[in-house]
């Protein structure tokens, strides 16, 4: 065990090293220094980090350089942090979608032996057909195209070799930062950032999975098996693992790639009108939506059919919150501020005592500049943005799923308007809402949701009497209890002892110093320079005591 924690240590304090070289690199100096990583600078580093000293944070371009040359798991929570406009400012969000997640390729010959260790044999040897030249290459891992023994033309997906464990480090690594800044009350009026890496965590190793990969692309072509306008891949499970993957090779062009789709002949129309009807149906029918739709991703089969590729980040959106947005869509095409306003409130958390008249008032002015205006015009992007800035003011802090569902349509829209620049996103959107409304309130489905609630009744009414029971026999007989639990005291816990540790060490130099002023006056020996040995010994403790106390109450702000 010791060995193990030895070598782990030795690992991050050489990634922890890295990674504070890169941040002097880009001039992140002020967040070095809340992160306590100036410690693993070498000396003429540190110096020129003392001499600086910015106040300013550096220009959001830095952000994105930053986190390519810090390595994979830092792109790959850049690009999971652009999806975060409730968080960001807008600047840094549009540069960290550009972060590029292409690297060099890795050899076939370590491809070819990931194939042997996870198949049970070469790739030459499995598949009749492999290129050995990659279709692509990314961070995590790269993408061959194969052929089958019944000619079907398949992806093999390889993770790159190590890759999980470089992750897992850097993961324990964001971890430990994120819990020292909470532990500093950074920002904890916005963000809990040990609940954000957490987040992050699990979308990261999710992407790892290529068995949980397979199984969302099965769920996602399961619900479109009715529906020609998408095509996702199918899984062929005798060729894959937890770090190997192999599916259908979709034929076609990328939907980014406008020029060669005109000169195809493809409808672009038709396409934009597909692709968002077929996120619709995911997001507000289904609740279970690919949640990385850029352009990468997407392939134009023809006009009428685009393929899905990636699926190691889904979303899963609940009822409750697929009814809200649903209501939000209907109050906007009815002009209804206050039920926007209502809804909003119902998908977030109220950090701090709300003054809802003013918020209201401040719903009512952003949203009658967007009624101003013709709605072919409403840009989703900016009408999106422009409710984060006021649900940032009022410090309501969004659900996460919720957050996420909106920057789906944030880029989404920015997709299809390549596409078609004269496509209206709100009335599209709007249009498939009056669609879905009519299907929630067909007879069939309301005399199904009748039933629902009957049954739900039929459980309460005898559930009911048996927990009413319970509940006052647990009051005769005295033995119910009553919880209380006290939010947000665990930063003023933390708080109150850094200042009892300081106030004994301060009761301590001045018991030191007191001490030593009877031992000089009474003449005790042994003496140096006629001054008893004992009395300056002391008086040197409390000054080095002294003077430690003094640079740790103005490191921590005078706490």
């Amino acid at each position: 065990m010791f060995p193990l924690l030895l070598e782990k240590s030795r690992r991050h304090i050489a990634r922890y090293r890295q990674l504070a070289t890169i941040m002097t690199k880009y001039g992140w100096n002020y967040l070095i220094e809340k992160l306590g990583l100036n410690k693993f600078l070498p000396p003429r580093a540190k110096r020129k980090l003392e001499e600086e000293r910015p106040d300013k944070v550096p220009e959001a371009a830095n952000i994105r350089l930053m986190l390519e040359d810090m390595g994979p798991t830092f792109i790959k929570v850049g690009q999971l942090l652009s999806c975060r406009s409730d968080l960001i400012p807008s600047p840094y969000i549009d540069e960290l979608e550009k972060l590029q997640d292409e690297v060099g390729p890795i050899d076939f010959n370590t491809v070819s032996s990931m194939i042997r260790e996870e198949l049970g044999t070469s790739p030459d040897e499995m598949f009749p057909s492999f290129d050995h030249n990659p279709l692509a290459a990314a961070s995590l891992g790269q993408v061959h195209r194969a052929r089958l023994h019944d000619d079907i033309e398949v992806v093999v997906k390889v993770q790159r070799p190590g890759i999980e464990r470089i992750i897992e480090t850097d993961l324990e690594i964001l971890f430990s930062f994120a819990r020292l800044l909470d532990s500093q009350g950074f920002l904890e009026e916005r963000i809990n950032f040990s609940s954000l890496v957490e987040e992050f965590a699990r979308a990261i190793r999710g992407e790892l999975d290529y068995i949980k990969e397979g199984r969302s692309a099965d769920k996602l072509r399961k619900d479109f098996s009715g529906n020609y306008h998408i095509f996702v891949p199918q899984i062929y499970w005798q060729h894959t693992t937890k770090r190997v993957i192999t599916m259908d090779y979709i034929p076609g062009i990328k939907v980014s790639d406008i020029e060669r789709l005109d000169e195809v002949g493809i409808d672009r129309k038709r396409l934009a009108n597909n692709l968002v009807d077929s996120f619709l149906e995911q997001i507000l029918l289904n609740g279970f939506v690919h949640g990385d739709p850029h352009p990468g991703n997407m392939i134009a089969i023809d006009s009428d059919t685009i393929g899905l590729i990636d699926f190691g980040r889904m979303t899963t959106i609940d009822e409750k919150s697929r009814e809200h947005f649903i209501h939000i869509l209907s109050a906007f095409a009815r002009r209804n501020i206050g039920d926007i306003a209502e809804e909003v409130l119902n998908l977030g958390i109220i950090l701090e005592d709300l003054d809802k008249r003013a918020f209201y008032r401040d719903m009512n002015k952003l949203l009658l500049t967007y009624y101003n205006i013709p709605i072919e015009e409403v840009k989703i992007e900016a009408l999106i943005k422009d409710i984060f800035g006021i649900t940032f003011r009022y410090k309501i802090k969004l659900y996460p799923d919720f957050v996420e569902l909106l920057d789906i349509f944030i880029r989404l829209e920015g997709i299809v308007t390549k596409l078609d620049p004269e496509f209206n996103f709100t009335d599209r959107a709007q249009a498939f809402t009056v669609k879905l409304f009519r299907r929630k309130t067909s007879w069939k489905k309301m005399l199904m949701d009748y039933v629902q609630i009957l049954g739900e009744l039929q459980e309460l009414a005898i559930e009911l009497p048996r927990s009413l029971r319970q509940f006052l026999g647990q009051i005769i007989e005295g033995r119910l209890q009553i919880e209380f639990k006290h939010i947000g005291l665990d930063k003023v816990i933390a708080r109150l002892d850094k200042i009892t540790s300081k106030l004994s060490l301060s009761i301590v130099i001045s018991a030191i110093i007191i001490g030593s002023s009877v031992i000089i006056q009474s003449k005790i020996g042994p003496f140096i320079r006629g001054y008893p040995v004992l009395g300056v010994f002391g008086f040197l403790i409390a000054v080095i005591f002294g003077i430690w106390l003094i640079i740790s109450i103005l490191r921590s702000g005078g706490t």
